[in-house]
Parts: structure tokens; sequence; C-alpha cells
């Protein structure tokens, strides 16, 4: 077996086992719905796109309000949120994740982000018209992640194989005609 095939057959094998291991994708895109009724009611829908394997501190770009309603809190607000070891808390960015009593501030804390079973932690809100700070320990949380296409290495590594296999083909053909 001549160096050049060996290199050829080596290289090939290298591509086909790189392109071959699981994609892993840590970007992510959830929305998360929730409700909570208790001191006060408060009810709405974020998206987030974030990589669940790093911190984030209030957060603004990557999250969407779809929708938010507190029976005491302006749904106004600037809004962002953080993120750390399956945690995830949404709230006006007025005092970061601190509720000062008589702002119009929130935090919602979900736990639980990882599984399939979030779970809301915590609703603190707080209204500049009485002064008073809500909090709530219990209420509703879903998430529904969203996905989109992704093409398989392994195809990619196939077509890829097929088509070397060709060429090889092709290529003994002419040099055995010549």
């Amino acid at each position: 077996m001549s160096i050049r095939l060996r290199l050829l057959l080596t290289a090939a094998a290298v591509i086909f086992s790189v392109s071959t291991r699981t994609a892993q994708a840590s970007i992510v895109t959830d929305i998360f719905t929730f409700s909570v009724t208790g001191e006060t009611t408060a009810s709405g829908s974020f998206t987030v796109t974030f990589d669940p394997t790093l911190i984030y501190n209030n957060d603004t770009v990557d999250l969407t309000v779809n929708s938010f309603s507190d029976s005491e809190v302006s749904a106004s607000i600037p809004t962002g949120f953080s993120y750390a070891a399956g945690t995830i808390a949404f709230g006006g960015i007025l005092n970061g994740t601190n509720v000062d009593n008589g702002g119009n501030d929130f935090v919602l804390e979900i736990s639980g982000v990882n599984t399939s079973n979030p779970d809301v932690v915590l609703y603190v809100s707080t209204t500049a018209s009485n002064n008073n700070t809500y909090v709530d320990y219990s209420g509703t949380a879903t998430m529904t992640e969203v996905t989109s296409a992704t093409p398989e290495p392994s195809s990619l590594a196939l077509f890829g194989t097929g088509i070397l296999s060709l060429a090889g083909v092709a290529r003994r053909r002419f040099a055995g005609a010549a």
C-alpha cells in the first residue's frame, strides 16, 4: 500500500470520526410562562436565548417580554434576566435583583430550569403608589424549548465518504487506462 493511499485513508478516517461526533449546541431558546396568585396577581411570558453553561446577570439583550401583567407593578419597566445553576430570575433592572420598597419593580425566580418541571420559587413586587412590597412563594411556571432543524453530522460524513470513494474509483480507472 503506497504512502499516498495510507495518508488519504487516514485523512478520511479522521474526517469521518470528527464529523460524526454528537452535535452539542449549548445556546437554547426557551419560552417561560408563569402565573402567581397570592398577595398580588401576576402572569406573563418571557422568551430567553441563553447558554445554560454560563452565568448571566441583568441581561436585557437576550430577553423578549411577550406579555407581563401585575396588579401592582407597571408593565413598562425595563426588564432583564439573570441565570446561574438552573435558576433563572426575571425582573425590573431598576435595582438589579434587589427589590427596594417603594419602587416600581418586580423579581420572578424560577428554579429547575434544567428539568422538565420548572417551579416558581419566589415572586416579589413593590409599588411606588402605596409603598407596599408583596412576596409570594407559590405559582406555576412552564417552559417550552424552541428548537430549530440541525443537519446531522453523520449524514454529511456519509455523503463525503461516498464522494471520496467515487473519486478514488475514477482515479483508479483513469490510471489503469493510461
